[in-house]
């Protein structure tokens, strides 16, 4: 007797017990592959997420992160003078993105990564979301490094509001990043370290 199973297999058999043994692999195949399948699908998690994989060094990181730092408290009319001064954009009321090509870019320069250097558009955070997610540089939480950019959505529609660059992925509760156009202890729009609720997180993308 011939037994076709559900992936195709042909399985010759002399008996019904046989048949029998083969209905049961089968089975036993068809559960291992929805374990699997399962297992899969529970990646889509944010804190499970493990698309991307950052090649940031210890090197790399603490170098964006020690120049990202040096610009600390200051303000958006200092930042505007800086920032331009060096060659780069800086559009007043919407440079958190600007600023984070401007730390990258005086840090990395070449060695920026393919998605993130050829992004069409890197003063516009879902542009940046986009490329970033479509060239498989998004990572979860318990992959991230120091380096690596966050962006925020601030009213939970899905589309980026805001990114900073990753100082540290904390406890999983809340993440810790250095912005520009943000609020510091002064208020005003400058250059600032915050810790931010998890929930707030869009995404997190490597720079690999």
């Amino acid at each position: 007797m011939t037994y076709v199973s559900p992936f195709g297999a042909y399985i010759q058999t002399e008996s019904s017990s046989g048949v029998m043994a083969s209905v049961n692999e089968t089975i036993s195949m068809l559960q291992s592959f929805l374990e699997m399948t399962n297992a899969q699908n529970k990646l889509g998690s944010f804190a499970d997420d493990n698309i991307g994989t950052s090649i940031y060094n210890s090197e790399n990181a603490q170098a964006v992160l020690s120049f990202a730092s040096k610009y600390e408290g200051k303000s958006q009319g200092e930042m505007s003078g800086i920032m331009s001064g060096a060659g780069y954009q800086f559009d007043y009321g919407a440079w958190c993105a600007d600023f984070v090509y401007f730390v990258l870019g005086s840090t990395m320069g070449g060695n920026l990564p393919d998605w993130y250097k050829n992004c069409s558009n890197k003063a516009y955070c879902p542009t940046i979301d986009a490329a970033g997610k479509a060239a498989g540089a998004k990572v979860g939480i318990n992959q991230a490094q120091p380096g690596d950019l966050v962006l925020f959505d601030w009213d939970g529609d899905g589309v980026a509001d805001h990114i900073g660059i990753l100082v540290d992925r904390g406890d999983g509760q809340t993440i810790t990043t250095i912005e520009g156009n943000t609020s510091g202890a002064g208020g005003g729009s400058c250059v600032s370290t915050k810790s931010r609720n998890m929930g707030s997180v869009l995404s997190i993308l490597a720079m690999s």
